[in-house]
């Protein structure tokens, strides 16, 4: 056996390639992590799941290095950390990461980003950019993914940036593979590119981490699933012998309810666009109705994105007409909408929706910036507060940085901005995307809460499934314009995807 390096203390064993034993974390008073057991190993997929707050963050921090643990074990092969990781060991020992966003340089190369991390080829003691990219080629085509890897990323499709994070991770030599909602910002029709890697990397033998809320993925990709609940293993089961509604339960403590969120039933014709245009779309004819959940689909650049943001200002339109209340209707800017009781929620909550240095309260009373800048700091706490009770927003106080919050009481502080007071047409980007799903049942509740109360709500998802559950009826776009739309009693998921591919 070769002696350890500083800090680590050697054995052998053949329970899994990457093992972590009473694993514990606590930030102050808060407790992320009490004793958890998860062991991975080499071929397998191993999913991890749990509502946002659960611990998977806190756990997949410990384990890239960036935390520290207050106690516990990690073991990587045979070696055991009785005090945590750096990022040098973890590196050292075979462990690589997918995160969300990939944290690739957009302007260099798919060679240089792989260089980057698994180090640059050199000929006489300098970097030889020949050798660099002949030696990415040959990883990219061992892994079956079809990338030139002269390409700048910046230039890549998303499916194709996720597999430049995979094969990084694999130039490394790496023993476990970490992948941390590598799906939330892909089209759906580009999963498939991911799942195929996922399971190439099963076929050679490394252990594969998985992190999702989508239990799609769990059934098609995972042998076995561990579920952290409140910072707590709550426990590790095969998913061949498991039902989608057991690990429900398991994730949020309690069976759902079986019916959602009941759809509303449409009231007076509140907005209606007429012949608009606009940057990638054309012709676009629809109406939305007061009480209305209506969801725009397509695959990516088909056009139902850029209507949804023409009609909260964010977009300018070149022709056509739209109508508020009877009224035309053209907003020049967000501000403009927001007058007019149109209120839209990002898909990117982080870029576009929220101010993630600033606190919670401070958030959610700059959805008014004027009123904002002159109202008593103790009011504007006061008036959030009121409101993160009722939303359940865990911590419900004003003064929690927005970037500490998990990802589902995040969008909640999001979506409570906009929607107090309600207002009369809500637009909604992937209102669910990266949540639970405890916190998805409780989001799709509240639209629906909207909706009855008189709110017409224009849902912008590329989840199916999410459509078929709370939407009244679907426009599926193509092309920039409206191809198909499907009524309440045709609304299935398998419905709704082979209109977006057929459009």
């Amino acid at each position: 056996m070769t002696s350890a390096a500083p800090g680590i203390t050697a054995r052998t064993s053949d329970e899994g390639v990457l093992a972590v034993k009473g694993l514990e974390c606590r930030f102050g008073a808060t407790h992320a992590l009490r004793g958890v057991d998860v062991t991975a190993h080499a071929g397998e997929v191993l999913a991890l799941l749990g509502e946002n707050g659960a611990g998977k963050s806190t756990l997949i921090k410990i384990l890239a290095g960036v935390l520290k643990p207050s106690a516990g074990t990690i073991r990587l092969g045979d070696d055991v950390f009785p005090r945590g990781l750096t990022p040098e060991q973890a590196r050292a020992h075979g462990l690589a990461f997918v995160h969300q966003d990939l944290a690739l340089l957009e302007s260099l190369s798919v060679a240089e980003n792989i260089a980057h991390v698994a180090g640059f080829q050199r000929s006489h003691g300098l970097i030889s950019w020949r050798r660099q990219l002949d030696a990415a080629r040959e990883l990219l085509v061992r892994w079956e993914i079809d990338i030139d890897p002269s390409t700048p990323v910046q230039h890549l499709e998303a499916a194709q940036r996720a597999l430049v994070a995979v094969a990084r991770g694999v130039a490394t030599d790496a023993r476990v593979m970490v992948f941390d909602e590598p799906t939330a910002a892909l089209p759906r029709h580009d999963v498939d590119l991911l799942y195929g890697a996922v399971e190439r990397l099963r076929a050679a033998g490394v252990a594969v981490v998985y992190v999702t809320h989508r239990l799609s993925e769990v059934a098609r990709l995972a042998d076995r699933a561990a579920v952290l609940r409140d910072g707590e293993l709550v426990g590790t089961v095969a998913v061949a012998e498991t039902s989608e509604g057991e690990l429900v339960e398991m994730i949020v403590g309690a069976k759902l309810a079986g019916d959602v969120a009941a759809p509303a039933a449409g009231g007076d014709e509140l907005l209606r666009l007429q012949d608009v245009a606009g940057a990638g779309v054309d012709g676009v004819t629809l109406t939305l109705r007061r009480g209305e959940i209506l969801a725009l689909v397509g695959l990516v650049g088909a056009g139902h994105r850029a209507v949804g943001r023409m009609v909260a200002g964010i977009e300018p339109t070149s022709a056509g007409e739209m109508e508020l209340s009877g009224t035309r209707y053209r907003p020049r800017n967000p501000r403009d909408a927001h007058r007019a009781a149109v209120v839209y929620v990002p898909g990117d909550r982080l870029a576009e929706g929220a101010f993630p240095t600033l606190d919670t309260g401070m958030n959610f009373s700059l959805r008014d910036r004027r009123t904002a800048a002159f109202a008593s700091l103790r009011r504007v706490h006061a008036g959030a507060s009121a409101v993160f009770r009722e939303w359940n927003v865990i911590p419900s106080v004003p003064d929690a940085p927005f970037a500490a919050l998990s990802g589902g009481n995040q969008q909640k502080v999001v979506l409570a901005k906009w929607m107090t007071p309600r207002p009369d047409v809500l637009v909604a980007e992937e209102p669910t995307a990266g949540i639970d799903v405890g916190t998805k049942s409780a989001i799709y509740e509240r639209l629906a809460e909207a909706a009855r109360a008189g709110t017409a709500v224009l849902l912008l998802s590329s989840d199916a499934d999410e459509v078929a559950v709370i939407a009244d009826r679907v426009i599926v776009f193509g092309r920039g314009a409206p191809r198909v739309e499907l009524t309440r009693d045709q609304l299935t998921a398998a419905r709704i995807a082979q209109e977006c591919y057929a459009a």
